[in-house]
């Protein structure tokens, strides 16, 4: 969310309110301004395995274009850090990576960085063809204690 939105954790109702346009201010009474991604951005799948009703309430806004719709991660990252009363989907561990200031919400009470979140993104790792010697070796790096140790830093889970 923008930076200025007080709320810092929101129920599973509230946030598809929020996106169904059910919801249209925040507790201040500053308008509510939800962001879209692209149809087919990651966000949307696992909002839709976090969230019953989200599948319904996303494929809604994308029928009526209800919500502006960002293309790429850095827009959605800069239009929620300066659209006053701003939501939106994005990576929490690009966020904190990038040392943005945008506050991530917990969902039902579950922080981002915790077990029971109830959104979440695989990683995964693409290659053509057969993996060489060398993709092995990232593989086996990520894997790591130290890779570990990355990916935790900007809070996300490893499996």
């Amino acid at each position: 969310v923008h930076p200025g939105v007080a709320e810092r954790t929101l129920t599973s109702a509230q946030l598809l309110a929020l996106f169904a346009g059910k919801q249209k201010a925040w507790a201040d009474a500053t308008p509510v301004v939800p962001l879209q991604r692209e149809q087919g951005d990651s966000g949307h799948e696992a909002m839709a395995r976090a969230l019953p009703g989200w599948a319904e309430v996303d494929a809604d806004s994308w029928r009526t274009n209800r919500w502006r719709t960002q293309f790429h991660d850095r827009s959605q990252l800069d239009a929620l850090l300066t659209t006053p009363g701003a939501i939106g989907l994005v990576d929490g561990a690009s966020v904190r990576a990038l040392g943005l200031p945008l506050p991530l919400l917990a969902i039902d009470g579950h922080s981002p960085t915790e077990e029971g979140y109830p959104a979440w993104k695989p990683l995964a790792f693409i290659v053509r063809g057969e993996p060489t010697a060398e993709v092995g070796k990232f593989i086996g790096c990520v894997r790591s204690p130290v890779g570990l140790g990355v990916i935790r830093s900007v809070g996300a889970l490893p499996p």
